[in-house]
């Protein structure tokens, strides 16, 4: 761990952070790197005396139980069923019995992955046509591209939270992606189409809490936001015997049956990555780990006992930061399905992201502190924490602003966490960001593919060109 801060001065000494300012033009930043932050640190926790109260009030202390996350994704074949734990009739009739509820489960599986793959067949299939012709002739008809775009985040959001999830990914990658799609697809980063009545919300609640949560809770009617798998609430923690007074919280809810469609892509999608796997030279793309990878980060989020746990982590590791905030976890209103937590007011950091601004102005030395405290978040949960947020898109990351021009970064939606799993591990995460940092993409590319090659043996192939491709990044 010595080694690892030692690193980290060293790549915020040699560090340049750039900053795109008005008309794309960069900014270099060769301001004393110690100095900034002292000052910004100091300057953040004289601003933050007034949001302290707030924060102080009388809300019980989450305490994060241990919680192992319910796999989502079979790790054995599909038709594979587990004999009960129970006493096995080794007769003719207990056999039969067995094999017949073997056959009625393989029969549910078959049924639902057929109801799916129709699913996609049937809002898919418009799209083979529209985006070949959009290719042609998008250029010409601007009103084919708008309705090829409409039509994809229409199917998206149809399809449910992988493939929203994936989408959200997407929305942060302008280089690979047409500016247009982008501008669409960038709502699912915060405001996804779903909604369901009034009463499924409250049996979710009541299952929660019991019969009794309306005598602690005051349930806003309309959401504060709507995520891939769950929807957050405004609401109102009324003190012990009180009838109006208490705390703002926010209110986060699965969606409900969210599970059990996951489970369904991922088994679909696993099946799928396997059958390419075995397709001769296709084994390098390790399609089968990334799904597991993906399978594991959509896990995470459905289950908001887990993003609790995460959230007294997070608290602790930046407790000294005050320019970082968290929400926290309400004792005795978190389950797996709903999740009570302190509510955390702010502008979404995209609004200052888009905001023009001249070099000098107010507004421009502010998009050069967030881009900072940004840095700074990143640096630290890599360097320091070992213990990073892997969902971090702008709709996760709130501004708060105070009247002397202090900022503060809140950060939500906190269920998909990485933490390398060894010394070794971290350490070469560690290696890979600090050769990123000093531009030196090829050492960095080295080092990634010998990772995977120690991973995967004799699957690494044309490593050269890849870190050229690094190096040109």
């Amino acid at each position: 761990m010595l080694r690892i801060r030692h690193r980290f001065s060293q790549a915020l000494r040699q560090h340049h952070t750039y900053y795109r300012g008005h008309g794309g033009q960069r900014f270099n930043s060769n301001v004393n790197v110690k100095v900034h932050l002292a000052a910004a640190s100091l300057s953040a926790t004289l601003s933050t005396l007034a949001f302290k109260a707030h924060c102080e009030q009388d809300i019980p202390v989450y305490v994060a139980p241990v919680v192992q996350p319910q796999e989502i994704l079979a790790t054995s074949p599909v038709l594979a069923v587990e004999d009960e734990i129970e006493e096995v009739d080794s007769s003719y009739w207990g056999y039969l019995v067995r094999q017949t509820k073997k056959a009625l489960t393989n029969i549910g599986h078959g049924a639902r992955y057929l109801e799916r793959i129709l699913t996609y067949l049937v809002v898919g299939a418009p799209l083979a046509g529209l985006m070949p012709a959009n290719y042609v002739l998008g250029s010409t008809f601007p009103e084919l591209e708008n309705a090829t775009w409409g039509y994809l985040v229409w199917a998206i959001q149809r399809l449910g939270p992988c493939f929203i999830k994936m989408a959200q990914w997407a929305s942060t990658r302008p280089d690979l992606f047409p500016p247009k799609l982008i501008e669409k697809i960038e709502k699912f980063q915060d405001d996804v189409q779903i909604s369901y009545p009034m009463s499924v919300i409250e049996n979710t609640l009541r299952s929660a809490f019991g019969d009794e949560w309306k005598d602690r809770l005051v349930l806003s009617p309309k959401p504060l936001g709507t995520g891939s798998v769950a929807q957050v609430f405004q609401g109102l923690l009324k003190s012990a015997g009180a009838s109006s007074e208490g705390v703002q919280v926010a209110i986060k809810m699965i969606h409900p049956h969210v599970e059990q469609l996951v489970r369904t892509d991922m088994e679909l999608l696993s099946m799928l990555a396997d059958w390419v796997d075995k397709m001769p030279s296709m084994e390098i793309f390790a399609l089968g780990d990334t799904v597991k990878d993906f399978a594991e980060c959509m896990n995470q989020q459905l289950d908001l006992r887990l993003e609790a746990s995460h959230l007294v982590k997070f608290a602790k590791k930046f407790a000294n930061e005050k320019w970082a905030l968290f929400p926290k976890p309400v004792e005795g209103f978190v389950t797996r399905n709903v999740m009570v937590e302190t509510l955390m007011e702010g502008t979404p950091i995209s609004h200052f992201m888009n905001l023009p601004s001249e070099v000098g102005s107010a507004t421009h030395k502010l998009k050069m502190k967030l881009s900072d405290l940004g840095t700074r978040l990143i640096l630290k949960m890599i360097f320091f924490d070992n213990y990073i947020h892997g969902d971090l898109h702008p709709g996760n990351v709130l501004v708060q602003v105070d009247p002397s021009g202090d900022a503060r970064l809140v950060i939500l939606d906190c269920g998909i966490v990485y933490s390398s799993k060894s010394d070794a591990e971290h350490q070469r995460l560690v290696d890979i960001c600090f050769a990123f940092m000093q531009h030196d993409g090829r050492r960095a590319g080295r080092l990634m593919a010998d990772t995977a090659n120690s991973k995967r043996p004799d699957t690494v192939k044309n490593s050269e060109a890849f870190c050229e491709g690094a190096q040109l990044l």
